[in-house]
């Protein structure tokens, strides 16, 4: 009966800021997905195995969270009405007994709490499967790092298929449950929870010390090594996010602590953060042959529009003179100028100015025209196919 008291003690922080959080560091690992799909499509035409455990890992994880939410919310709901036909108002207070109607539906809601747990241990493996198998890849220069990598691999998915199948087996999933089962399928399940989280932290560990030797070895720029350690600062985090989850899972085995939500966030956040060091090759691929290549292409259409509007004036000016030489009427070809002519279409070279002198009021018709079609033919020889009149 002493577990019962469990179902009041889960206040923390509030259910709507847990899900908000972790609805929240899910939408951030989708987006890394994504950009890790398209990186794995735009070099090889098809997703990588660990694009797909990526997405089942995520997966996972969202299930897990949700289910931890609704499930606390019946938790309370129940644990508020049994204190009430008791008549007790101290939410720590342990309830002299249970009525019998009720003891069925709590068995129920542990028995979903053991299911929740299982998902979570599955979605720490998946999403930490693809950062074990970039490791293999990256180093295998090294035939040491694919053998831990893959050892690691193997061991950590036997280990979590033990717990849950140990945890599974104090929970009789057939009939109607009684208080012997319940009593020993919440110690089982509480212990299954820690030491799912232990080995995840050995993992970090492991995943962490594993490519040290390899890269304090390397000679790259400045500036890549600042990349290594922003991922390994990274790395860190994970490592201390995972001992934090590890902390709450003991309190809740010894009874001091309970709340579950606690521990599922932290189950989120350690994924999350597996995903995002495992997409870090897509990071950097994306950038190199996306963004780098779509800023040259923009540089270069920029260059092209600049150098066209630099052209356009003299190209409208040309098609100006053309079409109003063959339009022009002749009080309008005695009224321009040749100074008109040339500052519209000829180069600015040196010509002759005896040329360029405009024709006397007393001019004729025919005189303008001639002198008008001597005019084009000098501008004609500034292109370079007549240069006499």
């Amino acid at each position: 009966m002493e577990a019962f008291i469990a179902l009041g003690n889960d206040a923390y922080f509030d259910s709507t800021v847990f899900i908000a959080t972790c609805s929240a560091l899910s939408a951030i690992g989708g987006v890394l997905i994504a950009l890790r799909c398209v990186a794995s499509v735009k070099q090889i035409g098809r997703l990588y195995l660990d694009d797909y455990a990526m997405i089942v890992g995520l997966a996972f994880l969202i299930a897990t969270f949700v289910m931890t939410h609704l499930l606390e919310r019946s938790y309370d709901q129940m644990y508020k009405k049994v204190m009430s036909l008791l008549g007790l108002e101290s939410k720590r207070a342990l309830p002299p007994s249970v009525p019998d109607y009720l003891f069925d539906p709590i068995l129920e809601m542990d028995r979903i709490w053991v299911a929740t747990i299982t998902v979570a241990n599955l979605s720490t493996w998946t999403t930490k499967l693809p950062l074990m198998l970039l490791l293999a890849r990256l180093f295998s220069v090294k035939p040491w790092v694919p053998w831990i990598s893959y050892g690691m691999l193997v061991a950590s998915l036997l280990v979590t298929i033990a717990i849950t199948a140990w945890s599974g087996a104090a929970c009789d999933m057939r009939g109607q449950w009684d208080t012997d089962v319940a009593e020993t399928c919440s110690p089982r399940s509480a212990l299954g929870h820690l030491a799912s989280g232990i080995v995840g932290l050995i993992v970090d560990v492991v995943l962490f010390i594993l490519p040290l030797p390899i890269i304090i070895r390397l000679n790259v720029p400045f500036k890549r090594k600042i990349g290594y350690a922003i991922v390994f600062a990274t790395g860190i985090l994970g490592i201390v996010v995972s001992i934090v989850g590890c902390y709450w899972r003991r309190q809740a085995l010894s009874g001091k602590a309970s709340d579950r939500k606690v521990s599922i966030l932290c189950v989120v956040l350690e994924g999350i953060i597996a995903i995002l060091l495992g997409c870090v090759p897509a990071y950097y691929y994306i950038y190199r042959n996306i963004i780098i290549k779509a800023n040259k292409f923009s540089n270069a259409a920029s260059g092209i529009t600049a150098t066209k509007s630099t052209r356009k004036p003299t190209s409208t000016a040309r098609h100006s003179h053309m079409s109003r030489r063959y339009t022009t009427t002749a009080d309008e070809t005695i009224n321009s100028t040749q100074g008109d002519w040339i500052k519209m279409d000829t180069p600015p070279v040196s010509r002759d100015r005896s040329r360029t002198r405009e024709p006397e009021p007393s001019m004729s018709i025919e005189t303008a025209r001639s002198s008008t079609d001597r005019d084009h033919i000098i501008h004609i020889g500034y292109d370079g196919r007549s240069n006499r009149a």
